[in-house]
């Protein structure tokens, strides 16, 4: 957890399930593009901006290479799922876009869903 958090200082993700409806969400979405991160209550999670690619994978600044980052976009449902080489760690929550702002509202999980605590943090983002 404390490798996971040092290498987000600089900077979020969900799993696509792999069946055609998720894949064919995540393409259309409207969280395709990269977002500034303008206010965030986690302490942990010390990101400046994520970039959401249209197969659901998703980077930040200074990601190192090899770093796992995906992404699962449902209706307003965000899941992302990152680690060090394979998905450990999971954000878990909803987002609502409203032109080019969202709010993120989620909480920490394993890459199997099960909470770390029930602290629930929100992330206010800007698309660029």
């Amino acid at each position: 957890m404390s490798l996971l958090l040092g290498l987000l200082v600089s900077s979020f993700a969900l799993t696509a399930c792999g069946d055609d409806d998720d894949k064919e969400n995540t393409s259309s979405n409207s969280l395709v593009g990269t977002w500034t991160v303008t206010s965030s209550d986690d302490r942990d999670l010390k990101a400046n901006s994520f970039t959401f690619y249209a197969d659901g994978s998703m980077t930040f600044p200074n990601m190192k290479s090899g770093y796992y980052m995906r992404y699962t976009y449902n209706g307003n449902s965000l899941r992302i799922d990152m680690g060090e080489g394979k998905p450990d760690d999971s954000l878990i929550g909803t987002v609502v876009i409203t032109g080019n702002s969202a709010t993120y509202t989620y909480h920490w999980a394993d890459y199997d869903g099960k909470k770390e605590n029930d602290d629930v943090y929100t992330m206010k983002l800007t698309k660029q």
